[in-house]
């Protein structure tokens, strides 16, 4: 073999390498855009998987739900009824002991119809209500933020920890007041 046959041979060689190398550096950049593909996709389809499963999960839920009773009051609903009483009862002891009392005035009257509301099963009425304690809840979240001794934190934690449960309680019952009855 001459000196000319084998660089030839040798550049032929190279040129094999050079070609299989581009093709596999072709493939690999191939196989990342797939995968890249791939994972953009992957968190439609998760997020497609666990709006099913939540669908399916409420769907469960509303069928093992029963229209109230006629005269069927629950738990939340008398625990509401209660707070809206407990309200009320302080701004009528508020109207009558200061000089100034028209708003608390007011405020009483408006609880006693909120409560009558309430033990009428008003679903308008029972929103109103579940607003209301949204409001005192975050009202008194912030309000923590500037308590400053302990008393006024441990009151402003009561305000929390009697409308949180309330809250959480009506939710169910607004969801059986709108279950139609058969």
């Amino acid at each position: 073999m001459s000196a000319e046959d084998a660089d030839l041979e040798a550049a032929r060689e190279a040129a094999r390498r050079d070609f299989a190398r581009e093709q596999a550096e072709a493939e690999a950049a191939r196989d990342t855009a797939r995968r890249e593909k791939a994972a953009r996709q992957e968190p439609n389809a998760q997020m497609r998987r666990g709006y099913a499963r939540g669908r399916a999960r409420d769907e469960a839920i509303r069928a093992q739900l029963t229209p109230l009773g006629p005269d069927e009051r629950p738990l939340g609903l008398k625990l509401a009824f209660a707070l809206v009483l407990v309200v009320c009862g302080a701004n009528a002891i508020l109207a009558v002991t200061h000089e100034d009392y028209g708003y608390a005035a007011l405020f009483a009257v408006g609880g006693v119809a909120l409560a009558a509301g309430l033990w009428g099963r008003v679903y308008a009425v029972v929103l109103l209500v579940e607003a209301l304690l949204a409001l005192a809840i975050i009202f008194a979240i912030l309000a923590l933020l500037f308590a400053q001794t302990v008393l006024q934190a441990a009151a402003i934690a009561g305000v929390v920890i009697a409308c949180s449960p309330v809250f959480w309680l009506l939710i169910r019952v607004m969801a059986r007041m709108q279950v139609p009855r058969q």
